[in-house]
């Protein structure tokens, strides 16, 4: 039994919690990925954590990874995003966990992983933490949940921010551990501006990037990686908007998957580390029109990036490209009453030694949702068909979301949650061959996708006694994913006689598998 709960304090009244004329204490947190439109946090449907702007600037953190752990259930291994226990070690490929970066999937297409210090943690507003299966609202993926990234919008007046980090590594208490005789440490620095300009503010930018350098205090592994984040609108009037987003990242990183032993930890096998060039860039356009109760939203993004990395004779390099779009209608019909529905379709091609050559996919959704509110209580239903093909073979499942919320008391809310969940293999899961020493990765195109549902019962309690301030949220959950894939060890080859070649990891169907907790 695994638990999590949540104890958010305040010394003082702040932004975070305000004091009604009924002297009731409530929540003025506003989330957006609950239910893709905005609501107070406290009248979620489903568990939903917040870690605000004052939380983000008091870290020197130069990434984003070490910030959301801060988050409760919230863990990372070797780079793979966990909510609540629910993913396992994929070797990077593959991710139970969807991130959003304002809106729009920040996953890689190859392997569906995450490049972490591609996100733009300098211009980071508020980090959404949605927990359990949601792919009715964010599709494949989303098995786990949401980890959602809102930047800095422009500002009517001009806002600047620049900060630096340093950090130094220590000696390890094992002599053999610390090979360096020089010191070795870390630093970034980061900017983020923003600003609106014309008789009405109707132009708005915004600019944010950052330098970074990690020495490392592995032998032959480190990161020097820089990028750099524009963000311009156009909003005449309230009916209108548009808007260009742009997104240049360099890294030049090495890594390495097998250690000497444990004399020598931070010493890759026979010391030898993968070196990995990547280049990313991608541009995106919206157009939001409002009519009357209605909203039109349109997204479009483009994007191409390149990874040139090898090891010995062994050549990983990828490339590719994706087009994603995405439509969205909002009707607010009064009474309490939302309606939202919409399409995407995300297209990818991508070509690499490391998968068995070029590869291409294509993502269809159509989604729908319903959510009523009243005073006291909140109702949400969701639905979603999801369609992939990948190199002719195709698979698709509807999914469901359904949940409630209801006011018990002076700042006592109880929420219940049913929601289905669905994944994919990425490219990498299915047709991944490569090997690291005497180590294998063997390729299985045959694997099943996953899928799943999350069952959550919690209560949150807003509270103030005397100048402490704050809240208390607590849930019991339970998760089930059949067909779930994991990195299994074994013996995958059939070349003749016992060499160790034949011995390695393959992406497998492991099974049903239930985790619960309060």
């Amino acid at each position: 039994m695994i638990g999590f709960t949540s104890l958010f304090l305040l010394a003082s009244l702040s932004p975070g919690l305000s004091e009604g004329p009924d002297s009731t204490v409530f929540l003025e947190t506003m989330v957006v990925t609950a239910s893709r439109t905005e609501q107070r946090l406290e009248n979620t449907t489903v568990s939903v954590s917040v870690l605000p702007l004052r939380v983000l600037e008091e870290k020197a953190n130069a990434r984003v990874e070490q910030v959301i752990q801060m988050s409760p259930g919230v863990t990372l291994q070797d780079g793979q995003a966990n909510i609540r226990s629910g993913s396992g070690w994929s070797l990077g490929a593959g991710s139970r966990v969807l991130i959003l970066v304002d809106d729009l999937p920040a996953l890689s297409p190859d392997a569906g992983g995450v490049l972490w210090n591609a996100m733009p943690m300098e211009a980071v507003q508020q980090v959404e933490v949605l927990k359990g299966a949601s792919s009715s609202l964010y599709g494949s993926s989303a098995l786990n949940g949401v980890i959602h990234l809102r930047t800095w919008e422009p500002s009517t007046e001009q806002r600047v921010r620049i900060s630096t980090m340093v950090e130094a590594y220590d000696k390890p208490k094992m002599r053999s551990l610390g090979w360096w005789d020089q010191p070795r440490g870390r630093g970034a620095i980061r900017y983020a501006f923003s600003d609106s300009y014309g008789a009405k503010n109707q132009h708005g930018l915004v600019l944010h990037g950052q330098v970074f350098g990690d020495q490392g205090y592995q032998y032959a592994v480190g990161d020097q990686s820089g990028r750099m984040h524009m963000k311009y609108r156009y909003k005449p009037n309230t009916r209108f908007e548009a808007g260009l987003q742009g997104q240049w990242w360099t890294s030049d990183r090495s890594s390495a998957l097998i250690w000497e032993d444990f004399r020598y930890g931070y010493t890759p096998l026979d010391s030898s580390a993968t070196q990995t060039q990547s280049q990313l860039a991608a541009l995106t356009g919206h157009v939001k029109y409002r009519v009357g109760k209605q909203v039109h939203t349109l997204r479009l993004r483009g994007m191409g990036y390149a990874n040139a990395s090898g090891l010995d004779s062994n050549d990983y390099s990828n490339e590719g490209t994706s087009l994603h779009a995405e439509y969205l209608w909002q009707y607010f019909v009064g009474g309490g009453w939302n309606l939202s529905a919409g399409a995407l379709a995300l297209q990818s091609a991508m070509n690499s030694p490391l998968f068995s050559g070029a590869h291409r996919s294509l993502n269809q959704a159509l989604f729908t949702q319903v959510d009523k509110s009243s005073d006291r209580w909140d109702l949400s239903l969701g639905l979603r068909w999801e369609a992939f093909t990948v190199d002719g073979m195709a698979d698709s499942k509807p999914v469901l979301r359904i949940g409630g919320h209801y006011t018990l008391a002076e700042g006592s809310h109880l929420r219940a949650s049913w929601a289905q969940g669905y994944r994919f293999p990425s490219i990498a899961e299915r047709f991944s061959a490569s090997a690291a020493g005497a180590l294998q990765v063997f390729p299985n195109p045959g694997v099943q996708a996953e899928s799943g549902w999350t069952a959550e019962l919690g209560i949150l309690q807003a509270f103030r006694v005397g100048e402490l301030q704050g809240y208390v949220d607590a849930a019991f959950f339970w998760t089930a994913f059949d067909h779930m894939l994991e990195f299994t060890f074994g013996k995958w080859g059939n070349l003749p006689g016992t060499t160790l070649a034949n011995y390695g990891f393959t992406s497998l169907n492991v099974g049903p598998t239930r985790i619960s907790g309060l």
